[in-house]
């Protein structure tokens, strides 16, 4: 788990459930919040021109997902998708950037995660 429940609720995390293939961002949605799963599974889809759809990643329980974007505010470039019953930690985006900008474990640990996710590719 990137940060324990302790924190993120001190940071005003709530726990949201979602169903096989609810939509819990989309492409070109403006990021408000710090996703971390709590159980199951989400993907990071595109959608193509002709209907497909692209899987980008997966991420499961412990994992954060989108984290970086919160920090330029830039719009997502692809959806978030529950893939089987799915709880989540959302934390408001303001806080969770004021947490990683003052607290330098906070900073290094993302730092480590994303080190590690790149890893694989």
């Amino acid at each position: 788990m990137i940060f324990s429940e302790q924190i993120l609720f001190s940071l005003g995390a709530e726990v949201l459930q979602y169903e096989v293939n609810e939509l819990i961002f989309s492409d070109g949605q403006r990021p408000n919040y710090y996703y971390q799963v709590s159980m199951g599974a989400v993907k990071l889809t595109k959608d193509r021109e002709n209907g497909t759809e692209t899987i980008l990643s997966i991420f499961l329980s412990g994992e954060c997902f989108a984290e970086t974007f919160l920090f330029d505010n830039k719009a997502y470039p692809f959806n978030a998708v529950a893939m089987e019953l799915y709880k989540i930690f959302r934390v408001p985006g303001e806080r969770f950037v004021y947490f990683a900008k003052n607290t330098q474990e906070s900073l290094l640990k993302l730092y480590c995660y994303n080190a590690d996710k790149l890893s694989f590719y």
